[in-house]
């Protein structure tokens, strides 16, 4: 289940938007989650892996997707059903602050085929990405 962020964490650095997740074992004992890193990618991971959904839309951040860039590679190895990541490139860390992120010099697509993805498409145009959405989302 999600909960609701703290104002910022010990050392202050803050996170606006940056939800945190409790997972829970088949026994419903908590997992302990220290040092995770949890990005929407892995949560539409477990989605996709589920079964029960057959598309699953997730919405990431480049900053986000660079810190959990594994799950990239595990998506990939583990190809679940109907999974689809969107990455908005905005070129920083929205969650700490709005530092510079890596993201000039990564191909996302790229990326995702070497780690075995089977189809990437990179937009870079708001009437393009409105009808790649579209497909995408309808198709």
């Amino acid at each position: 289940w999600m909960t609701r962020p703290s104002a910022s964490t010990p050392n202050d650095a803050p996170f606006p938007v940056q939800p945190s997740i409790q997972l829970k074992d088949a026994l419903g004992n908590n997992v302990p989650q220290s040092g995770i890193v949890i990005t929407a990618t892995i949560l539409g991971m477990a989605l996709g892996l589920d079964g029960r959904f057959s598309k699953t839309v997730v919405v990431e951040g480049d900053g986000s997707l660079l810190m959990g860039l594994s799950s990239v590679a595990t998506a990939g190895h583990l190809k679940p059903r109907g999974l689809l990541v969107v990455v908005f490139d905005n070129g920083v860390y929205l969650a700490t602050g709005g530092q510079p992120t890596a993201s000039a010099d990564a191909d996302y697509a790229a990326i995702a085929l070497a780690c075995g993805w089977e189809t990437t498409t990179s937009i870079r145009s708001s009437s393009s990405s409105r009808r790649a959405m579209r497909l995408l989302l309808m198709g």
